[in-house]
């Protein structure tokens, strides 16, 4: 195999991890892994496309050539899984993003009914006079 045909299959292969990794974080919905994946996975294509391929000799690249076609549909095969089940992972995120969101602000209108009372005398059983107004 010629070198630069090499180092394109060994980039490919570990593309084909990364998007392997990919799957299963889509998969178990791990945010963190997803995003570190997708940046991973552009660091190694900008790599893949930065390679230069010289001329080929013929049949010794042949057979390189078979291992990376090879290996370009199986990157094909997973990423279509991932474009597929992406938008459920993301929609996913979204639902626990608007949950979060309406408890914080069920928190802060609490807290400001809190503070409406701070500086409010109190009785001796612990009851506030409301001096709101």
């Amino acid at each position: 195999m010629g070198n630069e045909l090499e180092q394109k299959y060994l980039l490919l292969m570990a593309l084909y991890d990364a998007t392997y990794v990919l799957k299963k974080a889509i998969e178990t919905q791990e945010y963190d892994q997803i995003e570190q994946m997708v940046l991973e996975r552009e660091h190694i294509i900008q790599q893949i496309d930065a390679l230069k391929l010289n001329e080929m000799d013929g049949i010794s690249n042949s057979e390189a050539i078979e291992k990376i076609k090879t290996m370009l549909i199986k990157i094909k095969e997973i990423d279509d899984f991932n474009l597929k089940n992406m938008p459920s992972v993301i929609l996913t995120l979204q639902e626990s993003i608007n949950e979060s969101k309406i408890k914080t602000n069920e928190v802060n209108k609490a807290k400001m009914v809190y503070d409406q009372y701070q500086g409010v005398p109190m009785y001796k059983q612990g009851n506030r006079f409301d001096i709101r107004k």
